[in-house]
């Protein structure tokens, strides 16, 4: 492919870096430089290599460490390579440590000036794009007062600002969008999709899978230095995904290997589900909060889609099948029969779904310490694209029909939902429309 077709052009990036155990290390390396290393090698990056052409977006995914952000550096030329090359065509703005390269003496107005200097653009060009800037960082007169009054909001909405309103030919993003309250994360999210249209240049990493099937073309999974995967950006994202899931933690993966297995209700080929213990302890970087009673315990649970059984990744649309299994711990004194129920909770805090037994009047009777009970819930997937935690609870009612908890278990799960597509609202119901 021809030059005029490609914006960036990383060729076999190579990146090392030279750990130190002691500061005083890196002063006898110099002396002796040549006859003894006092370092040990990290090697950030290896062998990348890819091309991204003109208008393109790409998505650039993987965990802490995997040398995402060291990319980033180097394509942005703030980073040189320990071997290899980088070919950048046309203007490059980043928005990588927003507000770092601010002086905090000067005002806003003085630091968008010097900015948009360093990022190239003349006197001119910044007195006629000046005024949109204020007005998309939108912080009022405190433009005009030192940086170092801000908060850090306010310094990272101002940086936004000032490099994606210079027109830029390629725009480097590193979970920049997070930034800001909600209302100026959607103005920002609609100037992504300006630019795009214009014709601009993306490179974007998140660790939001669906920001990153939004706005990107292709994705690129990063795996200690290296190229994992590569091409379609559904493809990559889902074993991805399925990566992350699958290898959590050593002690989430031992669970996992000693699970009992259940028969999925799936007609089309067999296919086995792990029945997870609730187990103490985190799961997926949350803590696993409970309380209750405890005469009965929720013991063991499963998650699963008629699509995908493998990871905790749901399409939109999927039918979702849970399964919550109790035990009977010791006979409660004041309760004959129990009901068992989940909800599915987003990053806010937010109970999206709740579904019980007790409000399909569906009661288990207790009988005898040791008592298994297993429920089974189907439902097809009406939650719009995020993250969400399972929880799962045992109720009982007293004779004055007051709801009590024998078991209540947040955080068991985290699971995302992904689409295709663009929604709005919390959900997304099956809804009857009839027009006259």
């Amino acid at each position: 492919m021809s030059s005029e077709q490609i914006s960036i052009r990383v060729r076999n990036i190579s990146k090392c870096f030279e750990m130190y155990e002691k500061p005083v290390y890196r002063l006898y390396q110099t002396i002796f430089a040549g006859h003894k290393k006092f370092f040990k090698e990290f090697w950030a990056l290896r062998d990348v290599d890819f091309e991204v052409k003109k208008g393109e977006c790409i998505g650039i995914i993987g965990r802490n460490g995997a040398g995402k952000s060291t990319l980033l550096q180097i394509i942005t030329g703030t980073l040189q390579p320990t071997s290899g090359d980088v070919e950048v065509n046309g203007r490059i703005a980043a928005l990588l440590e927003l507000g770092s390269g601010f002086n905090p003496e000067f005002t806003g107005k003085e630091n968008v000036y010097l900015n948009g200097t360093i990022l190239g653009l003349s006197k001119a060009e910044i007195d006629r794009k000046y005024h949109e800037i204020i007005s998309f960082a939108d912080i009022g007169d405190f433009i005009h007062q030192p940086v170092k009054t801000y908060s850090s909001g306010m310094k990272v909405r101002l940086a936004f600002a000032v490099q994606v309103v210079t027109d830029p030919d390629v725009l480097i993003v590193d979970e920049a969008l997070a930034v800001g309250d909600a209302a100026f994360q959607i103005k920002c999210m609609t100037h992504m999709k300006n630019l795009l249209a214009r014709g601009v240049t993306v490179v974007f990493v998140s660790h939001s899978v669906q920001t990153i099937r939004t706005f990107c073309d292709r994705c690129i999974w990063l795996q200690k230095g290296r190229v994992k995967m590569a091409g379609n950006v559904k493809e990559v994202t889902s074993r991805y995904m399925e990566h992350l899931f699958a290898a959590s933690s050593p002690a989430e993966k031992c669970i996992q290997d000693k699970a009992e297995h259940l028969e999925s209700p799936v007609k089309e080929g067999a296919k086995k589900i792990p029945l997870m213990p609730v187990a103490a302890g985190k799961r997926n970087q949350a803590e696993l909060i409970r309380w209750g009673e405890g005469y009965l315990q929720l013991q063991r649970f499963a998650l699963w889609g008629d699509k995908n059984d493998r990871s905790m990744l749901f399409e939109h649309g999927d039918k979702i099948h849970i399964v919550l299994e109790s035990k009977v711990i010791d006979l409660p004194p004041a309760a004959e029969k129990f009901c068992m129920g989940f909800a599915l909770r987003d990053k806010r805090g937010i109970d999206v779904i709740a579904v019980g037994l007790a409000e399909r009047q569906i009661f288990i009777p207790v009988k005898e310490v040791g008592q298994i009970a297993r429920v089974s819930f189907s439902f097809r997937n009406i939650l719009l694209p995020g993250e969400y935690m399972l929880i799962g609870a045992i109720q009982f009612f007293n004779a004055n029909g007051e709801r009590f908890y024998f078991d209540y278990v947040e955080n068991m799960c985290l699971f995302t939902v992904v689409s295709d597509r663009k929604h709005n609202g919390v959900v997304e119901p099956e809804v009857e429309v009839k027009v006259n």
